[in-house]
């Protein structure tokens, strides 16, 4: 990544990036590129009823940047993170209003709530009826393989919403500055996200990568890796369908 490159990066997230308070609104991201936003809901919304019906995994969230000269940014990985993994499916049996299909066409749910510690800050989901312009921003498939299933995602959406992740960056005249990254951000096309990984009743290990080509062909990844295993209580995770569900009812 040139230096140009990077100091336009650097202003546009560091300096003039602000995420507007959510009291019942707007979210609104500014970078050097232009403003963004998205309408959220003020009332209650099904995702936050749906929260005690997923599988929880209990684990570890790391951070690692890779890419660039070696010699001025080397491959760094921050200070772990102690967090969840949550994952469900679209329906709650016993409860008709308990449904996400009317805003998400996946067959299954994912959320990695946010957290933080001194280093980085993680949060991830894959829908929320929580906003109003935009509820969807991630389009996901789940293959049956093993104890569990492999599943995998991409990020479609264009405007921000809970997706974030903000971490430290390495300094150098040819290497990152730092966060936050509000997924769906204007102007940032360039970063492309995918999700991968394995979910079984026990345990769960995911990775969602950010790839970007820098102006110089260069390619940089953030690798956002969480281990985990599932909690020794709530709904646990069933593999008999196609798609992951949990044995919750309502």
């Amino acid at each position: 990544m040139t230096s140009s490159v990077r100091r336009t990066l650097v202003i546009g997230l560091m300096l003039a990036t602000m995420v507007l308070g959510q009291d019942c609104g707007r979210r609104v991201v500014f970078t050097d590129r232009g403003a963004s936003s998205n309408y959220y809901n003020c009332s209650g919304y099904v995702d936050g009823d749906m929260w005690k019906y997923l599988a929880w995994y209990n684990g570890t969230t790391t951070v690692t940047l890779t890419g660039g000269p070696m010699s001025e940014c080397p491959d760094t990985t921050w200070q772990p993170l102690q967090n969840s993994f949550l994952i469900g499916g679209m329906t709650v049996p016993g409860n008709a209003s308990l449904d996400r299909r009317a805003y998400d066409n996946n067959t299954f749910y994912f959320e990695i709530p946010s957290k933080d510690n001194d280093n980085i800050t993680v949060s991830f989901q894959s829908s929320s009826d929580e906003w109003y312009d935009e509820p969807q921003g991630w389009q996901l498939n789940a293959t049956k393989k093993g104890d569990g299933y492999d599943v995998a995602g991409t990020w479609i959406g264009t405007l921000p919403d809970n997706n974030e992740l903000d971490f430290p960056g390495v300094p150098g005249d040819d290497c990152w500055y730092g966060g936050p990254y509000y997924l769906g951000m204007k102007g940032y096309d360039n970063m492309k996200w995918v999700l991968e990984g394995h979910v079984s009743p026990t345990a769960a290990e995911i990775s969602i990568i950010e790839t970007n080509i820098d102006r110089d062909g260069g390619v940089w990844h953030i690798y956002t890796n969480f281990t985990g295993k599932a909690g020794p209580k709530g709904p646990k995770l069933v593999t008999a369908g196609a798609a992951p569900t949990t044995d919750a009812k309502a």
